[in-house]
């Protein structure tokens, strides 16, 4: 960020030559890269922009006409301001260069002293280095502090927070599909800084490379898109709600940005490193340690649990404060030890075997079922009791259990996969209970695709006419679309679901058919939209950031 004139006039070789702005006071923010002296009458022509014009006013016609084309030419020029010498050639500023320079609002400022142009000159220049090197440091410092934050393996809510405080702004992350992923409201309201959110994503945010920009949308926002692996994951956003932003703000937001990448890069290699490597003998189950059926029946044996002849499957109990003040963290250790001893009872009276461990925040269970049990009801009855037991102990969190099929022991690792899959839905749903990941359907390989940018992409490519008509307008089309499709296209099943009259649908499937380019008859469009509109909800159905 350059000094502005009114900074340039508080040194003291200008207050020592008794400088007075005489007209254009209203420019005095005007930025000054460089002084220029001169007495050429035409000096325009040389001067790229920013400069601060010294000149005794030699070189200034007596002619009033000549007098304003000299400030005309100079504010089309772009220059900073014009510092005249107010002793010799003209006592007081001639009034046509008065005029001219205030309805250009370029600053005229007169010195009443004697002083020597060399020596302003000097420290004007040094102010601009010393300021410019104090920004290079500083530009320096954050550009530290957030590649420390990547190489330190920080959370994304630590980087954007960070980056809040910086510009002193709300910040805001989203993902392809222009949802909310996490954000920092620098002590605003959340309904303040969020309100509106996808009416203001989708306006002004198409440019996708890799460079900051600007949207003079209000509030005014500055962005930068997102990358991972050559494919675009989102946006991150900051909302000028408090100071307007610079140019070591702008360099903030690109360092964060690369910050962030590093952060959900690492986020989604931990995910696949913690699909191959988990602890104990569940994490050595899990990890991938246990080489063969073999291996985990002796392991297993030697802790008491017989796994050879059995089926196998798996039960994860994860917890999630009510409150939202820390519950599920403080009573984590109490609830793991409910959980555990109630799979254990329940365990015995199924006449079953298992290996429950504590990894984590997390209870994980390994349960062999003989064959000729009933094993759905069995594995439900369990991790029923376990959640019951849990609540029991802590009613102020919420426990949610996901539960896999039943595979041979080679499948072993399968089953931790389903059962981690149905439990993360249930925390996204947010509502305790058990989950299985036989009922999840087509969502569970929406799941899947939810972290990385092919489901947003997919979304977007479907939905976006529909979505971005839906952001301007005040009678939205998704919910028909979404009730027409669960009627399986049944017309007058879904005008009854809506409450509205069959016209009223048919006029509202007009429109969705002519934003979305889609014919009646076109049977694999219309399964394509099924499936954006269920990981739409996938992509809405990610927590609130707390």
């Amino acid at each position: 960020m350059m000094l502005s004139v009114a900074e340039i006039l508080k040194l003291e070789v200008l207050r020592s030559a008794d400088a007075v702005v005489v007209a254009g006071e209203q420019g005095l923010n005007r930025p000054v890269r460089w002084v220029h002296v001169s007495e050429l009458p035409d000096i325009a022509h040389l001067l790229s922009g920013g400069e601060l014009l010294l000149t005794t006013g030699m070189g200034i016609a007596r002619d009033p006409g000549a007098q304003r084309r000299f400030i005309r030419e100079l504010a089309d020029a772009g220059c900073a301001g014009v510092v005249i010498e107010l002793l010799r050639t003209y006592r007081e500023p001639p009034h046509a260069l008065v005029q001219e320079a205030e309805r250009h609002g370029l600053p005229l400022i007169g010195l009443r002293r004697e002083a020597r142009f060399v020596e302003i000159t000097e420290r004007v220049h040094v102010a601009i280095i010393n300021e410019q090197y104090g920004l290079l440091v500083k530009a320096d410092g954050i550009a530290r502090e957030f590649t420390g934050l990547a190489l330190q393996g920080t959370t994304l809510r630590a980087v954007l927070e960070r980056l809040s405080r910086v510009v002193e702004n709300p910040v805001v992350l989203e993902d392809g599909a222009h949802q909310i992923v996490d954000y920092a409201a620098h002590g605003l309201a959340v309904e303040e800084v969020l309100e509106g959110w996808e009416r203001h994503s989708r306006s002004g945010h198409d440019d996708s490379t890799a460079a900051v920009h600007e949207t003079p949308t209000a509030p005014g926002c500055a962005w930068i898109a997102i990358w991972l692996r050559e494919e675009l994951w989102g946006r991150l956003h900051v909302l000028q709600m408090g100071r307007q932003l610079d140019e070591i703000d702008r360099l903030a937001l690109d360092r964060a940005a690369a910050a962030v990448g590093i952060a959900l890069l690492s986020e989604r290699d931990a995910a696949h490193v913690a699909d191959d490597a988990r602890r104990s003998l569940i994490s050595d189950v899990i990890s991938g340690h246990i080489g063969s059926p073999e291996e985990l029946g002796h392991r297993a044996r030697a802790l008491g649990a017989e796994m050879n002849g059995k089926q196998l499957a798996a039960l994860v109990i994860g917890f999630a404060s009510i409150d939202g003040n820390g519950g599920a963290h403080r009573d984590r250790g109490r609830l793991g030890i409910a959980a555990l001893e109630e799979i254990r009872r329940s365990v015995r009276n199924a006449r079953a075997t298992v290996v429950p461990a504590v990894v984590g925040n997390q209870v994980f269970a390994i349960i062999g079922l003989k064959e000729e049990d009933d094993d759905e009801q069995a594995l439900l009855a369990i991790a029923k009791a376990a959640c019951a037991a849990c609540e029991r102990e802590a009613p102020d969190v919420v426990t949610v259990a996901g539960v896999s099929r039943s595979f041979e022991p080679g499948a072993v690792r399968r089953v931790f996969e389903e059962a981690d899959e149905a439990l993360r839905y249930g925390l996204r749903l947010g509502v305790g209970g058990t989950y299985r990941y036989a009922d999840l359907g087509i969502h569970h390989l929406l799941v899947r695709l939810r972290g990385g940018p092919e489901l947003a992409g997919f979304v977007e490519s479907e939905l976006r006419p529909l979505l971005d008509h839906d952001a301007r307008s005040a009678t939205p089309l998704l919910p028909t679309l979404r009730a027409y499709l669960a009627a399986g296209g049944n017309k007058s099943a879904a005008a009854r679901q809506l409450f509205i009259e069959r016209r009223t649908l048919y006029r509202r499937l007009r429109r969705i058919s002519d934003l979305l380019a889609i014919a009646d008859d076109d049977h694999q469009r219309w399964l394509r939209l099924a499936v954006a509109v269920q990981g739409l909800d996938v992509l809405r159905e990610r927590p609130p950031p707390t």
